[in-house]
């Protein structure tokens, strides 16, 4: 991705006011809707709209904006910068996997050019990874209640929906 209109490349829709990278809220009131939009060079448009966002949904598009805006080399070891198909299949879990009441994740950035969220709370561990490929695979744990979740697609993370949900509470 690299240095391809990194700024715009979360935006909300052009008949929108909001700023670039901004998630848009289409249906304010009782059932919020928020779309973010992916608009690189050379690739189609890409939006994924979320029906149940958490409130830091907003927050978390101006957060990807600045990772992918990190260029090559960004760890002065010689990473790449942020793949388009992991952001894009990051988007896609994300939009599998999240409710209104997900806490805010942590994102990581890794050396190959992959896209990491991770949770840390509530006795789990959770871990949804996407590789520059476009790959991507997800992890769970509790360690006090000895309980292990695995996927390795876009599917298999609805393993993860219940250690999800467990944190919420």
């Amino acid at each position: 991705m690299g240095e391809n209109s990194l700024t715009q490349m979360l935006t909300v829709p052009q008949d929108r006011q909001e700023a670039p990278g901004a998630a848009a809220l289409t249906n304010p009131g009782e059932h919020r809707v928020v779309e973010l939009v992916v608009d690189l060079p050379g690739r189609p448009r890409f939006d994924v709209t979320f029906s149940q966002p958490p409130v830091w949904l907003n927050h978390v598009s101006h957060r990807l904006n600045e990772l992918a805006s990190m260029t090559g080399s960004w760890d002065g070891r010689g990473a790449q910068s942020l793949a388009t198909d992991a952001l894009l299949m990051l988007l896609h879990a994300l939009q599998r996997t999240l409710n209104s009441s997900t806490p805010e994740p942590q994102f990581v950035l890794s050396p190959d050019g992959g896209l990491q969220v991770e949770w840390h709370q509530g006795g789990w561990d959770i871990e949804i990874e996407a590789r520059p490929n476009g790959d991507i695979e997800g992890m769970g744990r509790h360690a006090e209640r000895r309980i292990s979740l695995w996927a390795d697609s876009l599917l298999g993370l609805d393993q993860l929906t219940p250690a999800l949900r467990d944190i919420e509470s």
